[in-house]
This record gives C-alpha cells, sequence and structure tokens, in this order.
C-alpha cells in the first residue's frame, strides 16, 4: 500500500501510472515506487536571452587570407604532442588547432543580439529598479541611440538593394 506520493504541481497532469515493485529480498518491507510520464513529442527549447556565441566567418575567398590560413596550421599542427595513450585527446587537440587556424586568419562573427539591445535592456531593467529621473533619461537615451542605429542599417540595406538594381 502506497502512503504517499508527492508530485511537483507542474507534472501532476503528466502522470499516468504508478506501480510499486518489490524489493529483492522477499522479507523486506522496502518497494520501489515507479512512475510514467506523459511528455510532448514535440516540445521546443527555448533559451532566455543574452546568449550568444561567436561562429568563425569563412573568409577564404581572399587571396591573403587562404595564403595565412595553412601556414597557420602548419604552426598549430606543430605544437600538438604526440601521444599514442589517448586518441580522443589527440583528436581534440587537432580539432582545436583547426578551428584556433581559421580564428586567427578569418576572425570571428558574432552571433546574438546586438550591443545595443543588450545595453538598452540592461538600462531598462536598472530603471525599473530604481524610478528616478536619472535612469529613466539613460534609458530614453539607450532606446533613441539604438532607434538611430536600426534606421541606419534599414537606410544602408535600402540603398544596397538599389545598388544591386
Amino acid at each position: 500500500m502506497i502512503d504517499l506520493i508527492i508530485v511537483s504541481s507542474d507534472l501532476r497532469r503528466s502522470l499516468e501510472d504508478v506501480r510499486v515493485k518489490i524489493g529483492v529480498e522477499l522479507s523486506t518491507d522496502h518497494h520501489l515506487v515507479a512512475g510514467t510520464l506523459r511528455c510532448k513529442k514535440c516540445s521546443t527549447i527555448r533559451r532566455s536571452g543574452g546568449r550568444s556565441s561567436q561562429r568563425i566567418r569563412w573568409a577564404l575567398c581572399s587571396v591573403d587570407t587562404s595564403a595565412k590560413f595553412p601556414n597557420s596550421i602548419v604552426t598549430w599542427f606543430e605544437h600538438i604532442p604526440v601521444m599514442t595513450t589517448d586518441v580522443e585527446t589527440e583528436w581534440q587537440l587537432f580539432k582545436c588547432g583547426i578551428f584556433e587556424a581559421a580564428a586567427e586568419c578569418c576572425g570571428f562573427k558574432r552571433v546574438g543580439p546586438p550591443l545595443g539591445v543588450k545595453e538598452k535592456k540592461a538600462v531598462f531593467k536598472k530603471w525599473l529598479g530604481n524610478e528616478e529621473v536619472s535612469t529613466s533619461a539613460r534609458y530614453v537615451e539607450a532606446a533613441r541611440r539604438q532607434q538611430k542605429h536600426w534606421e541606419a542599417e534599414a537606410d544602408f540595406w535600402e540603398k544596397f538593394g538599389e545598388l544591386l538594381d
């Protein structure tokens, strides 16, 4: 007999079946309670904002970059020590050498929200915590800077489209 089951309130409706399994020894009074939870098959994983990553921008089309890349790879591979014990570690060093050489030659491209958006959000959170005139003025100024940035970017792409036509 089960005396009490504690289930989190957000999982309560997804609990389908509960079974009791008797312990290995017949003389014991310990039992294992196993429950089945119903989960959505197509659940989306949402990440909170503020997470940005950097990826390598492959700019090997230019002649000087494509000439510099093999030399950089050779110098990185010379630093990899010869190991006969662990293949996984050697592979990680090999992969890291390729990425570091590409980053050194091609550079990084920042992916994620623009820095102006992050700055505006940070100022807004400060303003929510401390509703003074000075924090309000800082937020208004950050919002104006970001608006000017978006307008300049839209103008740039319009002019670029006109040049292509």
